[in-house]
């Protein structure tokens, strides 16, 4: 299980750290975790922000610089927040030469874009978008599956989980998204019910690109690289 720290390290106590911040994601960096990272333009310029973005916002050539710098070949889920952005989010990949990357959460009209920028993309599979075998070739050419759930709803995550070998036999990564990401997921601690179950999977197919995209990297580190 690879590691993604979502909207870098935050949840680890650290001066002027926030989520979306360079301090946090300099911190999962220097743990050799992969980073979740919400993009945007702003005058032409693309930035980190979840919401739309302004001056204060983090440029995305800060954020590689650093990425660069630790000498990190960890991998970097681009959250694209907005349309059109292929051209920037290209010409940075390419003027930092990174490769371990994936995007993901765009829309249909936007994921063709990518498609056809030649951008490693993922598609989103949901209680909203199931199925996904359907899509034909933007299946066929997806790098992988960016496994998601928005409601408390076991049918789902069993449908989730099953999902994922057929997907790995198919030739695709796996990202998952850790329940604590989404409110009802934070309730009593529903993360450590889901984590053993994918630990199960993860360990059943070694060698395989599986990632897990979680507020809580510290703790999923230690949960999934202990020995059964």
């Amino acid at each position: 299980m690879q590691i993604i720290a979502h909207r870098g390290a935050w949840n680890i106590p650290q001066a002027g750290q926030t989520a979306n911040s360079l301090p946090a994601f300099e911190q999962a960096l220097r743990h050799g975790w992969g980073i979740e990272v919400d993009i945007r333009d702003y005058n032409g310029e693309l930035r980190v922000s979840h919401n739309p973005a302004n001056t204060n916002s983090l440029p995305l050539h800060i954020l590689l610089n650093c990425y660069i710098s630790q000498n990190s070949t960890a991998c970097i889920a681009f959250n694209i927040k907005a349309d059109g952005l292929q051209s920037l989010l290209t010409e940075q990949l390419n003027k930092h030469h990174i490769k371990h990357y994936f995007t993901f959460d765009m829309s249909i009209p936007n994921t063709l874009e990518d498609q056809r920028a030649n951008l490693n993309f993922f598609l989103r599979q949901s209680e909203y978008e199931q199925s996904l075998q359907h899509l034909g070739r933007l299946y066929q050419t997806c790098k992988g599956l960016w496994i998601d759930q928005f409601e408390a709803d076991e049918r789902m995550l069993a449908y989730n989980l099953c999902s994922i070998p057929t997907h790995i036999e198919a030739g695709k990564h796996i990202c998952f998204v850790s329940p604590e990401l989404h409110a009802w997921g934070r309730k009593d601690n529903y993360y450590l019910e889901v984590w053993p179950k994918l630990k199960h999977i993860a360990d059943d197919l070694p060698g395989t690109p599986i990632y897990l995209c979680t507020d809580y990297p510290k703790e999923a580190e230690v949960f999934f690289n202990a020995k059964n």
